[in-house]
């Protein structure tokens, strides 16, 4: 295995990334109890915005499974540490970066743990870049989301984005009601599908029938393209998902203009259709359109993986995976309680000279690679032979790990 660290030549080649784990911290806390609760919240993020994960935590007080990742800048040669134990032929300096980043990691969830009231399982990963604007390029968002879920013990999984929250009181439905449990395993994973058989469903292999994806509606309060007013909105949307709002306090926002779908102006949620579910108390299924991008609740075990090919924060690599829902015959189903809150945060800085800006070669370069990726991709949807690739490591845990076999 090489010790180079990943270049924009290794990226565009499509050499998966080489992810070592520097700390794994699992959750002692005991409600609710992970034997009975049939739902894992995934996500992932770099360890520099891992303070994103509080607001998510404090919205989903039951499994929260998050994959970090601490980027290390490799500029030039180095001379190998002989205590390295990676593979990588990592420094002296850089072992002790890796050293502070596993300090970071466990500092937070020591605090997370303490504070609650989600149940926070971290795994920290590291990644060797040869620069600093690579690492903003290449994220392996695909292979951080795949090893978020491999960490999920439960039945059920539902992989989203850190600066979403859950609101609807689905944690507390799902702890304290046995028959809202037994619900939402059913849909999902078909008749007979109690907790017992759920988790035994979960581990049966990759070849499980295809069955429901259940939707989570997503809400947001703030769709500007600027600052203006960000306190605000995002006061307003830690509200909402607080227990006890009811959809009818929804319902006076949304009349008021201060609380819409999620991207209101785009395709990627309209097939939810939030205005009927505003005004609704029933279960509703809805058809997949063009560019449709849920969130959506899976079953752990039988749904599609991430493909590890796709690399940075490109929306396409997740569009990607609700197709292949939707090829699969995967039947989508809105949840009629429980949702999601976009928390606002400050906009992208825009790049400087305006619209006479230069286009940066590597991020045109690494754009088109994905945007080849996808259409090769979406050609074998058509065809019915998309297989996502799923990387050596993360296929190495899924055959291994006891909760997985």
């Amino acid at each position: 295995m090489s010790d180079s660290p990943s270049t924009l030549q290794s990226v565009l080649a499509g050499l998966p990334p080489q992810l070592r784990a520097a700390g794994v911290y699992w959750s002692k806390r005991k409600a609710p109890p992970r034997a009975t609760f049939p739902l894992t919240i995934a996500t992932q993020l770099p360890l520099a915005k891992a303070e994103d994960l509080k607001p998510l935590c404090r919205s989903w007080p039951g499994p929260l499974s998050a994959a970090v990742l601490l980027p290390l800048v490799r500029g030039g040669s180095v001379k190998p540490d002989p205590r390295d134990k990676s593979g990588l032929g990592l420094s002296k300096d850089e072992l002790a970066r890796v050293a502070e980043g596993a300090a970071k990691a466990a500092a937070l969830h020591k605090a997370m743990e303490e504070d609650g009231p989600c149940q926070l399982d971290l795994l920290l990963v590291y990644e060797l870049y040869a620069s600093a604007k690579l690492v903003a390029l290449a994220y392996p968002v695909n292979v951080m989301r795949n090893l978020a879920r491999l960490q999920a013990r439960t039945p059920l999984i539902a992989s989203l984005e850190p600066d979403l929250m859950l609101g609807g009181g689905l944690a507390s439905n799902l702890a304290h009601r046995p028959e809202a449990a037994a619900d939402l395993l059913l849909r999902v994973l078909g008749p007979a599908a109690t907790m017992a058989q759920g988790l035994a469903a979960a581990g049966a292999g990759r070849d499980a029938p295809p069955r429901t994806a259940v939707v989570l509606p997503a809400l947001s309060t703030h769709w500007a393209d600027n600052d203006q007013g960000l306190d605000e909105h995002r006061q307003l949307a830690d509200s909402l998902v607080r227990p006890g709002v009811s959809k009818a306090q929804l319902q006076q926002f949304a009349q008021h203009g201060t609380l819409k779908m999620h991207d209101p102006f785009g395709d990627t949620q309209k097939a939810t259709d939030t205005n009927r579910w505003l005004t609704t108390k029933r279960w509703y299924d809805v058809e997949y359109r063009k560019r449709y991008e849920p969130w959506v609740i899976l079953d752990r075990r039988g749904a599609p993986w991430y493909d590890a090919k796709f690399r940075g924060y490109a929306l396409i690599a997740r569009l990607v995976h609700v197709l292949q829902l939707n090829a699969s015959e995967y039947t989508f189903a809105v949840h009629p309680r429980a949702f999601l809150m976009h928390r606002p945060h400050k906009a992208e800085p825009k790049p400087k000279g305006g619209k006479a800006a230069k286009p940066d070669p590597d991020a045109a370069a690494l754009q088109e690679r994905t945007l080849a990726l996808a259409r090769t991709a979406m050609a074998a949807l058509g065809a019915g032979n998309y297989t996502p690739l799923l990387d050596r490591a993360s296929e190495g845990c899924r055959r291994s790990l006891p909760w997985w076999t």
